[in-house]
């Protein structure tokens, strides 16, 4: 195989140690990238069968080497102390290799022009990675009508772009290595500018009066596509270079057809899903004066007639129902279906009573008329000092009672978290009615009554429920 490695001739002429002018015999030679201390090979022989980074001198002061490249050179004695150090020493022969290749080749640091015939399909040329890469490679199609797709190694790119496709006979590429960024530089190409009748024919079949494939074209040729024959449409090349838009008519006229798109003088974009006709968008009259019905509509701002400020939408089986304004006052809450919105009040005051002899145990209370979220409760025993202040939210169960009737703790309050209605009517702690929420219901609550000893008369209790 043919490479551009040469030896280094630097090292053929005998080496000494400028301290003691003796012969470096033994001396360790090591191979850098030039102006870094990242170890780079060189080889025994120009076919660079067996690399290196580091040799020793012979006992004559000469080493026989090949290299490839720019390298930074430094010689140690046997201490490992540097005596010499030689950086930005080039070494590279003026030998250029030609490849023809007809299906998938990974391109090496040796390759400089590839010529690819694609008459079988479309062929896939791959790169090692660019840091092995001294010199710029060519890549161009020798024959063949179709493309070759250039693969940068895992992920590095050709400019920005993650693959780029040549599409026509004697497209090229001209590509340069950016080590120091792992990116492949192409030279070759300005974008957007079409340059011979050869380019324009990635458009496929547009024919140029006057002039022959691989002409230049003047401003007078390419000033205008008037009296030019497209045979299979317009092409139009996408934002990755790799394939074409086409537009064609896609019917046979019966004479010329002219299609006008006026834009009006701003940038416009269309935006095409599937494959729409007119019909599918507008088969119905969708003028101000028509009633056309919709499957569904995704509105921006309504404007509704028939009804009262103050009125409310909201969906209702896929369709928009109205809520009438409330009266003065009432508050908006979900209704107990959880299945609409509706006004109402939102509280209740209620009363009821507790026969202080009966045993614990649940006991529903009914007529609030909604599921409370929250309820106060004021307790009494009539003709007795015994009275509770409580709230609930069948979580939170708390209470300030009086408890004046025992004597152990006369005319004082007490605070408690573990009920919301406490009736003593003996000693406090022992002999007792209390309850708490258990849960809310569709229309009030029930309550968890819990007796202590023999306690006797009638609770009564006001509540407050709220919504």
């Amino acid at each position: 195989m043919t490479t551009r490695a040469l030896q280094i001739d630097i090292l053929l002429t005998p080496i000494h140690d400028y301290r003691t002018n003796a012969i470096a015999s033994g001396y360790t030679v090591y191979f850098y990238a030039a102006g870094t201390s990242t170890a780079k090979n060189v080889w025994t022989e120009k076919e660079k069968t067996n690399p290196y980074t580091s040799r020793t001198i012979g006992s004559d002061g000469t080493l026989q080497v090949y290299g490839d490249g720019i390298y930074k050179i430094i010689i140690a004695d046997v201490d490992a102390t540097t005596v010499y150090e030689w950086d930005n020493v080039k070494c590279q022969a003026n030998t250029y290799t030609v490849q023809d290749k007809a299906d998938t080749y990974t391109v090496q640091p040796d390759d400089d022009l590839i010529l690819v015939d694609t008459t079988a399909g479309n062929v896939t040329i791959r790169f090692a990675s660019v840091v092995l890469f001294t010199h710029p490679v060519a890549i161009k199609i020798k024959t063949g009508a179709n493309n070759i797709i250039l693969d940068p190694y895992s992920d590095e790119t050709i400019d920005t772009d993650a693959t780029v496709t040549l599409i026509t006979e004697d497209d090229s590429a001209l590509l340069y290595p950016d080590v120091s960024n792992e990116v492949w530089r192409r030279v070759d190409r300005f974008p957007g500018l079409i340059t011979t009748v050869a380019e324009l024919n990635q458009m496929s079949g547009v024919v140029i009066g006057g002039t022959g494939t691989g002409d230049i074209v003047t401003t007078d040729d390419a000033q205008t596509l008037s009296n030019k024959t497209f045979s299979d449409g317009i092409h139009a090349l996408d934002t990755n270079a790799s394939h074409d838009l086409v537009i064609t008519p896609g019917s046979d006229l019966t004479a010329d057809r002219v299609l006008t798109l006026t834009t009006g003088d701003a940038a416009r974009t269309v935006t095409l899903s599937g494959n729409p006709t007119l019909n599918d968008w507008f088969n119905q009259n969708v003028k101000t004066t028509g009633t056309p019905t919709f499957a569904s509509v995704t509105p921006g701002t309504f404007v509704l007639g028939s009804d009262a400020d103050g009125d409310m939408y909201y969906r209702a089986s896929s369709l928009l129902a109205r809520l009438a304004k409330g009266t003065a006052n009432l508050k908006l809450f979900m209704n107990a279906a959880a299945t609409a919105p509706e006004w109402a009040k939102g509280l209740k005051v209620g009363s009821l009573t507790r026969n202080m002899t009966s045993g614990s145990g649940d006991v529903a209370y009914t007529g609030v008329g909604f599921k409370p979220g929250s309820i106060i409760f004021i307790a009494c025993v009539n003709a007795s000092s015994q009275f509770s202040i409580g709230f609930d939210d069948a979580t939170t169960h708390t209470a300030i009672l009086d408890n004046s009737i025992d004597a152990d703790a006369a005319n004082t309050w007490s605070a408690t978290a573990s009920s919301s209605i406490h009736l003593c009517t003996g000693v406090a702690g022992i002999v007792f009615q209390t309850a708490i929420v258990k849960t809310f219901d569709a229309d009030g609550f029930t309550l968890t009554w819990t007796k202590g000893n023999t306690p006797s008369g009638t609770g009564n209790i006001i509540y407050i429920a709220l919504r």
